[in-house]
């Protein structure tokens, strides 16, 4: 995750003494990138958010951005370097209390890609019924666990550029508890489905991997938290997104406490304003409403709004009288 720790640790190795530190530290003052590093033209970078801005040639951006130019990359591998090659790294790393390492890759030794057209086995048609009533079918790969920890769930990966970072194994028989086993090898907490980081359209942050998917298959960018709590490693990697963010939970008690708090963190972490938008009111959440109203989708999330924490209140007060829902 960028900190500003490593923010001002970089800054002060790339320019080596051609700086100035203001307003208490929290501001560095460089030649300007976009001027040919001319000495007397200059940009500020906030030093705890990593927002930048070029006085002459009036450009401005988030650290990702000044990142790619200053080494030559783009701003999808610039970031790529922070969100995934920094989280590998870490994934490598020999544990210090733990000494059992699992890998995706033998965890997938375990698994059968679902095969929508194939009733010769159980757990391949109980994986496919699942996906076709959620709508999801056309969305894959998917696979099912026929032995290993996971056995008879759906397996759910997150792929970034053809390469599995993370899954969800999911119950397909009622009396499986929990309802979502994810991968054992890293924190649930350090990941986000994936989304176009380089797309400057609203991101739209759901409860669930279906609700991403859902809002994914009418054309929105979603990821999803893997719960309506989020971690303050996933504002670290959200805080960097060009577009509107909209904190898309469900509209229930759970949902709309973890707005709120996605508000909190969102202070602490200096992150812009978010947006909210909640499922149509006659549906649990966005996979159902996709599933049997589209257009109902459309409009909710075309519709979002900026979120304060007053309107949070009045939403809970009346989500508590039965209004709301």
């Amino acid at each position: 995750m960028i900190t500003s720790t490593y923010i001002r640790a970089y800054l002060l190795e790339k320019f080596n003494g051609k700086y100035r530190i203001l307003s208490g530290g929290r501001e560095m003052v460089i030649p300007s990138v976009f001027m040919d590093r001319d000495p007397k033209r200059h940009m500020s970078i906030n030093l705890d958010t990593g927002l930048w801005q070029c006085f002459k040639s009036q450009k401005k951006g988030n650290f990702i951005q000044l990142y790619a130019e200053l080494e030559n990359l783009t701003y999808k591998k610039a970031y790529s370097k922070f969100l995934i090659d920094e989280f590998f790294a870490e994934e490598k790393e020999e544990p210090k209390q733990e000494p059992v390492k699992f890998l995706i890759e033998d965890e997938f030794k375990n698994f059968c890609q679902v095969d929508a057209f194939s009733f010769d086995e159980e757990l391949n048609s109980l994986a496919a019924m699942t996906l076709v009533q959620r709508g999801v079918l056309n969305q894959g790969p998917f696979y099912y666990a026929h032995t290993g920890p996971y056995m008879g769930r759906l397996v759910i990966p997150y792929l970034h550029e053809g390469r599995t970072i993370f899954f969800q194994a999911r119950a397909l028989y009622a009396d499986q508890e929990p309802k979502y086993l994810n991968f054992r090898g890293v924190k649930a907490s350090a990941i986000l489905y994936p989304f176009d980081y380089e797309s400057e359209e609203p991101l739209y942050i759901c409860e669930g991997v279906f609700d991403a998917m859902s809002l994914k298959a009418l054309g929105y960018n979603a990821t999803t938290t893997i719960s309506c709590h989020v971690s303050k490693e996933q504002i670290g990697q959200l805080k960097f997104y060009k577009g509107p963010i909209v904190v898309a939970y469900d509209s229930d008690e759970a949902g709309l406490k973890g707005l709120r708090n996605f508000e909190i963190f969102r202070r602490r972490n200096r992150m812009p304003k978010i947006h909210y938008a909640l499922p149509p009111k006659r549906f649990k959440d966005w996979n159902e409403a996709y599933c049997q109203d589209v257009d109902a989708v459309h409009y909710a999330c075309r519709n979002y709004q900026v979120f304060n924490l007053n309107e949070w209140n009045i939403m809970s007060e009346l989500n508590t009288s039965g209004l709301w829902l």
